[in-house]
């Protein structure tokens, strides 16, 4: 097992390996809960149906974006007020980035804010979502415009769920890891592709990306706890992905419209001239080794951009934009002329 710790105005420990889902009952006795609710992806609780047999009080929820909102919240509070949760009492996330973003956002507004635990089941979660004190929901067809910070007393990542996870939950994953190759350590990224390349992904490899991505998430999470500064830099690709993300028609996962997204950013780094071409290359070969670029319409760009307005690195009506401009670096570009993104997100710009 490896163990990172989290040391901001929330301190928490993050423990990584396999079959450490019994680490929930360790914690629970440690710290003597009066009441443990758990919120838990449909779908994992019926794959892992044996493991989360002793999980009784629980919420089952059908993760997926359209019930990422309000309503869902709602529900989730409710059962929690029935099952009588209160300030000594423990809510438990058991899923992927939806599930965790929901329950952190219940535990955050129960009673002014109770305990909870994050255990990612997606590698996507597993590398990035889970830890950080994101939380949030939905909201007039806007990525999580709704939200809060939120810390979690631990997060347990358990790579066995990584066994059942399929081709597009991997992706959105890869997508996450190379992100953060590209932000902060050029290595990972290439670490990921060769392995791809290679077809020698193995849990002992996941594992290793897993924490290696984490600790660069720790480092900025530390220095920036609630994105008022380089924290913001974790958001390459998001802007012009979370338009994608909720484009009708749209078949992509939040992290493959993120690694969509991080295409068409760089693109966009080139065309203001703040890239190198032999590194420009290489992001674009890393990402399509991932993923197949689609094509947008002008209807799509328009809707795209309209949505970008809606980001919330933007300010005063200005699009501010995440670039790579050097091997892990990348500058927060403000003010990006549209008629560079529209020129950018057209379709003769696929390459």
């Amino acid at each position: 097992m490896k163990t990172l710790s989290i040391n901001n105005t929330a301190d928490y420990k993050i423990l990584i390996g396999r079959d450490l889902i019994k680490e929930i009952k360790n914690f629970i006795k440690e710290k003597n809960y009066s009441n443990v609710f758990y919120v838990i992806d449909k779908n994992v609780n019926s794959l892992y149906s044996e493991e989360l047999i002793e999980f009784k009080n629980k919420y089952l929820l059908e993760a997926n974006e359209k019930n990422k909102n309000l309503k869902k919240l709602e529900e989730i509070l409710s059962f929690m007020f029935e099952n009588r949760l209160d300030r000594k009492s423990l809510l438990i996330s058991i899923g992927g980035g939806i599930t965790g973003d929901i329950t952190g956002f219940a535990a955050g507004v129960y009673m002014r804010g109770i305990d909870y635990i994050q255990i990612p089941t997606t590698l996507l979660s597993q590398v990035d979502s889970s830890v950080g004190g994101k939380t949030g929901v939905n909201f007039k067809n806007t990525k999580n415009i709704l939200g809060l910070f939120n810390h979690p007393k631990r997060v347990i990542v358990d790579t066995n769920f990584l066994k059942t996870l399929n081709k597009k939950e991997l992706r959105s994953g890869y997508g996450e890891i190379f992100k953060y190759g590209i932000i902060f350590d050029v290595s990972l990224a290439e670490i990921l592709i060769d392995n791809l390349k290679d077809s020698k992904m193995s849990e002992e490899i996941y594992k290793d990306l897993i924490y290696k991505s984490l600790e660069i998430k720790k480092e900025i999470v530390e220095k920036d706890e609630k994105e008022k500064n380089l924290r913001k830099i974790l958001n390459f690709g998001h802007t012009v992905g979370h338009g994608i993300e909720v484009l009708k028609n749209n078949n992509l996962s939040h992290g493959e419209a993120v690694l969509v997204g991080m295409y068409y950013e760089s693109l966009i780094s080139n065309e203001l001239g703040k890239i190198d071409k032999k590194y420009l290359e290489f992001i674009i070969d890393g990402i399509r080794s991932i993923i197949k670029i689609p094509n947008y319409n002008n209807s799509d760009v328009n809707f795209i951009i309209e949505k970008m307005f809606l980001d919330k690195k933007t300010e005063k009506n200005k699009i501010n934009i995440v670039l790579p401009v050097d091997k892990g670096k990348v500058i927060v570009e403000e003010d990006v002329d549209i008629n560079i993104i529209k020129k950018v997100l057209g379709d003769d710009n696929v390459i």
